[in-house]
């Protein structure tokens, strides 16, 4: 049948063949046409002994930009799935395929705005505006920081976000900010808690990154 050849994600890193969380499976190997015949006589063999089947035709097909488009469309056949550009979100999370900007989060900001639009600065007083402000913008993006750093533009959009609905800014009227938001962001006990997005990201990744350890 031939050996299957993982790839890695660096120089150093160790081979992946594959990812298996419940019902998903994303299988990795050399971009070639001898690796896609292997990965599907596994595939078939796997079938045949369990009773199972694949559906080829609802799998997707991801190959490195450095494949060529005849390379590609060679391994699509020989696999029998449709190639993408784009996997999409596993759970709940998008799947990066190139460098990661602003865009790539952008549904995190958009997310956090539909709550608060939902709500008019005007109709609540400060400390219900607080209270909002940390229960929307403090619980929505941590799912996300769990895994990953998310850019900095990002965490500015957030904070941005959060500032302009406490102090009651909008895009009609801008007000005279009585307090500093670096002083609103100071811990409890000396002003109001709101922590910055910025600031309190690496130690989500962080402890995500010990339990994986000690697991």
């Amino acid at each position: 049948m031939g050996k299957w050849k993982p790839v890695k994600a660096s120089g150093s890193g160790p081979p992946i063949s594959h990812l298996f969380f419940a019902n998903d499976l994303i299988l990795f190997a050399k971009a070639n046409c001898a690796q896609a015949r292997i990965i599907k006589k596994c595939l078939d063999a796997f079938c045949n002994l369990s009773g199972q089947e694949v559906s080829f035709q609802k799998s997707m097909l991801y190959c490195s930009p450095n494949t060529s488009k005849k390379m590609a469309r060679k391994i699509s056949r020989i696999c029998g799935s449709a190639l993408t550009d784009n996997l999409g979100k596993y759970l709940g999370m998008p799947l990066i395929h190139s460098t990661v900007t602003k865009k790539t989060y952008r549904p995190i900001v958009e997310k956090v705005q539909s709550k608060l639009v939902g709500w008019k600065s005007k109709t609540l007083n400060f400390v219900g505006r607080l209270t909002l402000v940390q229960a929307v913008t403090s619980t929505i993006p941590i799912y996300a920081m769990q895994t990953a750093k998310l850019p900095v533009a990002t965490c500015d959009s957030l904070d941005k976000l959060s500032r302009d609905f406490l102090l009651g800014d909008c895009d009609e009227k801008k007000k005279v900010h009585l307090i500093n938001w670096d002083r609103i962001c100071k811990p409890k006990g000396w002003w109001f808690g709101i922590e910055e997005s910025y600031s309190h990201e690496p130690s989500y990744v962080g402890q995500n990154q010990r339990e994986n350890v000690s697991k």
